[in-house]
């Protein structure tokens, strides 16, 4: 065979190609040895120069002698070194290769290369060859040695590890690079060479508390490039595995904290109230923690913390002392800091990390008030600057005599206040002293507030009288309790002067406004009054505090003054107003301002953003939805809904309670129905969601609610119906030759479920491979099928079915296949070709006999005429190490038999076998068919592979190992790595496998191979100790088995597992309501099965606001604030015991029912609806009522309830009496309600069957004690009164020209009745009527009188002279026989001269009857005569709106029927005196109107103007052109005059209190009578009444002005009409409305708009 074929057939000649082509060049230059036969011999330098890889097969021929001169008939031959490598054809001096070379053994073989000619003669050269270098040597990684401790960053050592490596080879090949896989943490600090150190990358520290451990694989790579293989490259791995050391990088932190620590004010030094607990987050280190207060000044004054935790007072606590805001809240944190020991590895580090690290953690203190404060007086230096003040117990000031009873005692400035808190802080405040003029307006004070000393009765406070100052005490007592507090003396001296303090209606007033009102908003009116009059009754308003957000106008209108009104931070408000008047008095006045509600307030979602994950068809999941809203009612109410989007219609949402909802999906969500793109596998769903309250107007949030649904891989790659089942391809096609291309589609929504890979199934994956050419989504993926093995051979197999898989990549994976036929299209012939499975490396023992046979090896020719012959061509021996060893070449041999029709070639055992000296044995083995054709070598060589079974004779050896540590409780869990080796250096005899010893098998498991163990289930070290000694057995695979054991001490670290156990607590105690404060109820035992910190136990109560404590290390319940079994009868108390576990505590709870006895400790009391009781008791006789108090209520339980009432005061105390028992009121003397129609009685209630009790209490005296009622009893009225007129005499003037009419009264009496409802109806009548003139005769039915109202009505036509009058008797009764009352009604003439017309801003409703007559009687006595109100009518006055009405009277001389003149009444109104002007200002007199007097008869004028009345008209019509050209002139000069004059009058109306224009007419706007047109001042040129009035068109009326309408007269159309007057009077007197009438009907008919009218001044 030849070399060249050898080379090709294979591999070879890539690697040895420069050696193979000097080869070739000096075969064409026939350079080769020469030897000359007669001479001697001379070698040529050829071989000396000759280099050979050492990786040349055994049998390889690898170089040629020749020879020249001489016989031509040669013989070579070749001894030395290379004689042991080589074999030499004599004949024709062809070198075969006989033993593997081995450069790593001999680099330089010496030779001796010698011919012989025939004749004998010879020749010979002595020299070297050189071994080429072939990478065959993997890179040897030596043992690696670990820095002793590796501690997380900033302490890591520089080197982690030596390495050392070496790699036999030369040059490139024997260069190592080296690298780390697994891990970024680490690298090498050089790559190449053969030692280095391992290295932590600096910019990835080592950190313990993420890389406890480090496990990576350290690979040594050699360099490849031999000469001889350039392209293979080898390589090895080292396993890289150390633990990682905690470092002090990381503060402690708190596990334990205290929120809220409620203690007792009067806490005793020492007394533990609380804990915290940090540990180090160094959990590798665990140093101590210890404890101390971040100094602040107070805190470290007052509290300390033990180095464990402990919180404890240092001294008593004054709350008021401690907390500056008197909220009785103090914080201040507790710093907890690591411990660091007294030997610190760590050091050398510390400034640079700067350890010890702390941590603190806020603590709040809230301090329990007692009542250790009593009340103390102040004196306010400004009474509106409550902390401007100065401590006192006497007080002292002045009081104007006569001071208004209710007015403020104004000067004393008393301020009072008691420090403790709540109920603490209240106590009553009252007047020691009886029978003062003074009372304090709150007596009920909680907390501090402005003490109002207030007069209680201003008749005594008279300075002309004794006494002129007075001096009592204030004490101040516990409320419900006589204990006196404190007392301060307060003395008022009396000032004479002549002043009174406005006075409100009410101490308290009430209010409520919108929260959202804007400014301005009125809220409500102040009412005050003051007794003073003038100025000095004139009160104006003030806001004493409370400005900043209200105000009020000085006549009290209460406004809202800045628009940050807000319900929800303060519902309600105590403003303080102050009422002044005209002298500067002030009177202060508490007012409650309620804040209403308004939906000002959006709903608050809990969550900025709300994420869920979904599944792929989920329908189940639910997310919840939470908001607040602190509006209130109906405001605060949410419901959510979902926004419409592309995703809603897929969810729905449950509003529940609490402003809570679930948003859950409505239907299955198909992920691939959902439009949208995936990102990474999953699809991301945004819905909107709207928190709306139930208020006006509707406010709402919005919130995303963040959905990611998750993509479930449920479909499997489908290949498409359009692949191809059946391809071709060339046989021995190249490797990467595309034979189709395949796709297949995914149904999945997302990645990685819907990619795809493909792989060929079975063994046809080593000829062909699949590649992904296309990813193209949901349109599939494309895989194009190629020739992977380049060397497919028709002949072997022609068709080929090939199974493939699309998988795709979810979890799981799911796949499909597909099965195409791919038919090899056929090309020439064939070498022979072994059977792969006859060279499967041959196992056999290190014993086996000679002629043992080994192997048959087979082949296979597809030629037809084939004749195969075997040879072993060459021999590598391998010791254990894979070290090129020498002496198994003769082991073997081989022979070509024939075997079933089949040439075989049998190996057999030739030689002893020794496994120690060589263990492998790779022969070379030749197939040759010797039939090929001529010229063409048809040959085939492989190695065979031969290794040596060891018999197994060494037991498997354990490293020494130390203690490993694991936690209990931990399944699965790596503890450490165990290494055993065997001596035996082959095969299963020196592979080791690992196991437990079966005692140990439930608890460790091991890995079989590595030697890793772990837990296999939880340790329990309650159960199995701290401590396990485990034993592990290393097994090598020998036959038989040899093993060893080794013991080794796993420590169970204690986790804390175990929950604490409560040994004995009851289910209930009792413990009595008056129980001492600290007394002992229980003591709790409990206990825990761990060890050490995590067995230590603390006690504490889960609910916070108990009146109980558990002694946190004893279990000690104590109480610890008062029981009351009326506010709560039982407590339910959760004990919990924690233990100081890390990292978690576990902690056990039991419920403790402590039931509370209930003792009479609490006095009864009325409700606040029972406080103020109302009844209704006719008048009569004593005796009883059948009427009974409403019951008061007793907090204690009933068995202790038996309480009595009694009346202690009240102005009815003398009147009624109750039954103590039955409560019913009695009445002991007659009442009447005449007399006193309501009764005030003070009922207080006792459990004292005998009280001893006051009588003199008022209902304000006990406003606010509840164990007294006030009890108003209305006296019901019987009909036992008559009805009394207001006067004996009434007088009541008519006009002389009043004519009969039943419509209109003309006068009216009237009486009262004292009795009520039905009983107090009046019935009036008249019994007798008399004309006197002067004597006086009866008279029938001229006058009637309606009977329910008194009104007098004139029925008959009646002429009186002026000295003429009607006496009228009158009667009123109730109906009743028995009661009546009589009086008599005077009645003459009045003239409308002898009448005065005031003019008021008193509206006509109300000028009441008895304002009426309170006009009379205060005008009468200015006057000093009787004065009557004739009429009051309603009035406008353009010049002053505030006018209303006109009051016409007139005023007769007392006692006579003489009238007083006009101008006598004149006088006295323009006085001018105060008490006129006090009276004009009472009734609202602004002015008057005048009647203009004539005092001529006007009959003869009247009559003369009727017989001319005809004559007037004729001159009409001429007159209607000219005044048609000069009216307007005319009017607007008359306006501009009366104008002039009308400003000068208003200057002179209010100078003496009313209008003077009486005395002349010179001012036409005053030219008027009864009822006045109006002018408008601002428009004078224009009239606004459709009355002329008079100023510039001459009219003439009688009571209204006459006009003629401007638009008639600006017609100034000719009057031709004639007319006639028909008049007649039906009395001897002319009645100048009749002829008026008659008039107007005469010249106008129904077409005029003129009207005439006449007055007694004629035309």
């Amino acid at each position: 065979m030849r070399i060249y074929d050898v080379l090709m057939k294979g591999e070879m000649w890539k690697n040895c190609l420069p050696f193979y082509l000097f080869l070739l060049s000096i075969t064409q230059a026939h350079a080769f040895v020469n030897f000359e036969p007669h001479d001697q011999a001379t070698a040529t330098g050829d071989l000396r120069i000759a280099k050979f890889c050492e990786n040349l097969k055994v049998g390889d021929e690898i170089y040629q002698l020749t020879a020249t001169g001489g016989s031509g008939v040669y013989t070579f031959l070749i001894s030395l070194q290379l004689a042991d490598y080589v074999s030499v054809n004599e004949r024709n001096g062809s070198l075969t290769l006989i033993k593997p070379f081995d450069r790593e053994t001999r680099e330089l073989l010496r030779y001796n290369a010698e011919v012989i000619d025939a004749d004998g003669t010879t020749d010979s050269v002595e020299s070297s060859v050189v071994v080429l270098d072939a990478n065959d040597n993997a890179p040897v990684i030596k043992p690696i040695e670990y820095a002793a401790d590796i501690y997380e960053y900033p302490w890591t050592p520089t080197t982690l590890a030596n390495i050392s490596v070496v790699d036999a080879d030369s040059g490139t090949a024997g260069g190592v690079q080296l690298s780390i896989e697994g891990t970024d943490l680490l690298y090498v600090e050089s790559s190449f060479g053969a030692t280095t150190r391992l290295l932590c990358n600096t910019s990835m520290e080592l950190d313990y508390d993420r890389n406890p451990v480090v496990i990576a694989t350290l690979k040594a790579t050699d360099g490849g490039q031999a000469s001889c293989n350039p392209d293979v490259v080898l390589s090895s791995n080292q396993s890289l595995f150390f633990q990682v050391k905690d470092g002090p990088d990381q503060p402690p932190i708190f596990t334990t904290t205290v929120n809220n620590i409620r203690i007792n004010e009067s806490q005793t030094a020492g007394t533990e109230i609380g804990e915290v607990f940090a540990r180090d987050q160094d959990y590798g280190l665990d140093w101590d923690v210890v404890y101390d207060i971040v100094a602040d000044g107070i805190s470290e004054e007052f509290f300390q913390v033990s180095a464990d935790g402990k919180i404890s007072v240092i001294k008593e606590i004054d709350r008021e002392s401690l907390s500056t805001d008197n909220s009785g809240i103090y914080r201040f944190d507790i710093r907890a800091t690591e411990q660091v020991p007294s030997v610190d590895p760590f050091a050398w580090k510390q400034a640079e990390v700067g350890y010890p690290f702390s941590t603190t953690t806020s603590v709040t203190v809230i301090i329990l008030d007692q009542d250790d404060n009593i009340p103390v007086f102040y004196k306010l230096n400004d009474p509106t600057n409550l902390n401007d003040k100065i401590a006192t117990d006497v007080f002292t000031t002045k009081l104007s005599e006569g001071t208004s009873t209710g007015s403020v005692v104004q000067g004393l400035n008393i301020f009072v206040e008691d420090l403790d808190q709540d109920i603490n802080a209240e106590f009553e405040v009252e007047l020691v002293e009886a029978d003062l003029p003074f009372e304090i307006s709150n007596s009920h004070i909680a907390g501090a507030a402005v003490l109002t000393i207030v007069v209680k009765d201003s008749q005594k406070l008279d300075y002309e009288r004794e006494p002129r100052s007075f001096t009592f005490t204030i004490v101040t007592t516990k409320r419900n309790s006589s204990l006196e507090l404190s007392r301060a003396t307060v003395s008022i001296d009396l000032v004479d002067v002549n002043d009174n303090s406005p006075v409100f209606n009410q101490t308290l007033l009430t209010f409520s406004v919108p929260e959202n009102a804007p400014v301005g908003t009125w809220i409500g009116q102040l009412q005050a009054s003051d007794m003073d009059s003038g100025i000095y009754g004139e009160i104006t308003y003030d806001i004493l505090l409370g400005h900043d957000l209200f105000q009020v106008s000085s006549d009290g209108n209460i406004t809202v003054k800045s628009p940050s009104l807000d319900r929800e931070i303060l519902p309600t408000y105590y403003v303080t107003f102050t009422a002044t008047d005209g002298g500067n008095r002030t009177t202060i006045v508490p007012v409650e301002i309620n804040l209403l509600d308004e939906n000002d307030h959006p709903p608050e979602i809990l969550r900025e953003v709300y994420y869920s994950t979904m599944m792929d068809e989920d329908i189940s999941t639910e997310v919840i939805l939470q908001a607040t809203d602190i509006d209130e009612g109906e405001n605060g109410k949410v419901t959510f809904k979902i926004i419409p989007n592309e995703f809603s219609d897929y969810f729905e949402i449950n509003n529940t309670d609490n402003n809570m909802a679930i948003l859950k999906p409505s239907k299955p969500l198909n992920i691939e129905l959902i439009d949208g793109d995936c990102e990474v596998s999953d699809k991301h769903i945004t819905l909107k969601v709207v928190a709306e309250d139930n208020g006006t107007p509707k406010l709402n949030s919005t919130v995303a609610v963040e959905i990611t649904l998750q993509d479930i891989n449920e479909y499997a790659p489908v290949f498409s119906v359009t692949n191809p089942t059946a391809v071709s391809v060339a046989e021995k096609s190249k490797l990467g030759t595309e034979i189709v291309e395949l796709r297949a589609v995914d149904g999945d929504a997302c990645s990685p479920n819907n990619q795809i890979d493909f792989e060929i199934s079975g063994e046809n994956s080593l000829n062909f491979i699949i590649v992904k050419s296309a990813d193209n989504g949901i349109n599939g993926t494309y895989g194009s099928l190629q020739v992977r093995n380049a060397v497919l051979d028709r002949d072997e197999k022609s068709v080929y079915n090939v199974t493939i898989i699309a998988i795709d990549l979810g979890n799981p994976r799911l796949s499909s296949t597909y099965n195409i036929s791919v038919t090899l299209l056929d090309i020439n012939d064939k070498s022979p070709e072994f059977n792969e499975t006859s060279l499967e490396k041959v196992l056999i023992k290190e014993d086996s006999p000679l002629n043992y046979l080994v192997r048959e090896v087979t082949s296979m020719d597809a030629d037809e005429t084939s004749n195969l012959i075997y040879n072993i061509t060459g021999v590598e021996c391998f010791d254990s190490r894979g070290v090129n060893v020498f002496g198994c070449e003769d082991w073997f041999n081989i022979s070509t038999n024939s075997k079933d029709g089949t040439q075989v070639g049998q190996i057999n055992v030739a030689h002893e076998l020794d496994r120690e000296e060589s263990q492998q044995i790779i022969l070379t083995i030749t197939v040759e068919d010797i039939n090929a054709t001529s010229g063409m070598r048809q040959i085939d060589a492989a190695p065979l592979v031969i290794t040596l079974e060891d018999v197994n004779d060494q037991t498997p050896q354990f490293e020494i190992y130390d203690t490993y540590e694991v936690n209990e409780e931990t399944n699965n869990t790596r503890i450490g790595q165990i290494r055993a080796t065997d001596a035996d250096a082959d095969g299963s005899n020196s592979e080791i496998i690992y196991s437990v010893a079966e005692e140990f098998q439930k608890y460790i498991q091991i890995d079989r191979n590595t030697g890793e163990f772990s837990t296999n289930d939880e340790l329990d070290r309650e159960e199995m100790g701290s401590y396990l000694n485990v034993t592990f057995i290393a097994t090598d695979k020998g036959s038989p088995p040899l093993s060893s054991n080794e013991t080794i001490q796993i420590k169970i670290r204690d986790t804390n597992d175990q929950n604490p156990e409560i040994l004995n607590l009851p289910s209930t105690v009792t413990v009595s309501e008056d129980i001492e404060l600290n007394t002992e109820i229980f003591t709790v035992e409990a206990t825990d099965g761990d060890e050490g910190r995590n067995a230590e136990l603390t006690f504490s109560l889960d609910e916070t606001n108990l009146p109980f404590d558990i002694g946190r290390d004893t279990g000690v319940v104590q109480v610890v604030s008062r029981l009351d079994y009326e506010r709560t009868s039982s407590y339910k108390i959760t004990v919990r015991v924690t233990d100081n576990g890390l990292p978690t505590r576990l902690f056990a709870t039991k419920v403790l029912t402590a039931m509370v006895n209930d003792t009479n400790d609490n006095p009864p009391r009325f409700t606040e609806v029972t406080q103020s009781q109302e009844f209704t008791i006719p008048e009569g006789l004593p005796g009883t009522t059948g009427i009974f108090i409403r019951e008061a209520f007793d907090e204690d339980s009933p068995k202790l309830q038996t309480n009595y009432y009694y009346i202690v005061g009240g102005d009815g105390i003398n009147k009624f009496q109750v039954d103590p028992l039955s409560r019913e009121i009695e009445i002991t003397d007659e009442i009447d309600r005449e007399s006193n129609e309501l009764f005030e009685l003070v009922v207080q209630v006792s459990d004292v069957v005998n009280l001893t009790r006051t009588s003199d209490l008022t209902c304000d005296d006990v406003r606010r004690n509840e164990t007294f009622a006030c009890v108003w009893i209305n006296v019901g009225d019987v009909n036992d009164e008559s009805p009394i007129f207001s006067k004996d005499e009434f007088i009541s003037d008519i006009a002389a020209e009043t004519q009969p009419d039943s419509e209109v009264p003309i006068a009216q009496v009237y009486a009262t009745d004292l009795d009520i409802g039905e009983n107090a109806k009046m019935f009036y009548s008249i019994t007798n009527q008399q004309r006197c003139c002067p004597h006086c005769k009866n008279q029938d039915n001229i006058f009637i009188a309606e009977e329910t109202t008194g009104d007098i009505y004139l029925v008959q036509a009646v002429t009186l002279e002026n000295d003429c009058y009607f006496n009228i008797d009158v009667r009123v009764t109730d109906g009743t026989s028995e009661h009546f009352d009589d009086a008599i009604l005077k009645i003459g003439v009045i003239k409308d001269d002898q009448t005065v017309k005031l003019l008021s801003t008193i509206s006509p409703s109300e000028w009441t009857t008895d304002k009426r007559s309170d006009f009379e009687d205060e005008l009468g006595v200015l006057l000093g005569s009787t004065v009557i109100v004739d009429k009051v009518l309603p009035y406008k006055s353009e010049l002053n709106p505030a006018i209303q009405s006109q009051v016409t009277f007139h005023a007769k001389v007392t006692g006579t029927n003489d009238l007083v003149e006009t101008s006598t009444i004149d006088k006295v109104l323009d006085s001018g005196e105060p008490e006129v002007d006090v009276f004009l200002a009472k009734y609202g007199i602004k002015g008057r109107t005048i009647t203009v007097t004539d005092p001529v008869d006007q009959t003869t004028q009247i009559i003369f103007m009727s017989t001319s009345a005809v004559l007037l008209l004729l001159c009409v019509v001429l007159a209607i052109s000219v005044v048609c050209m000069k009216q307007r002139i005319n009017r607007n000069k008359r306006v501009e005059r009366a104008m002039e004059i009308t400003f000068q009058d208003l200057e002179r109306t209010t100078k003496s209190g009313a209008p003077n224009n009486y005395k002349t007419n010179d001012n036409p706007l005053y030219d008027i009578s009864d009822d006045q047109p109006t002018l408008d001042i601002e428009n004078p040129y224009d009239s606004t009444d459709d009355i002329d009035d008079g100023i510039d068109d001459n009219a003439i009326d009688n009571n209204d002005s006459a006009i003629i309408n401007d638009e008639v007269m600006s017609s100034c159309g000719s009057v031709t009409d004639e007319f006639q007057i028909d008049f007649s009077s039906p009395t001897p007197e002319v009645d100048k409305s009749n002829l008026a009438a008659a008039l107007n009907s005469a010249v106008a008919g129904d077409k005029s708009n003129i009207n005439y009218a006449f007055q007694d001044t004629g035309f």
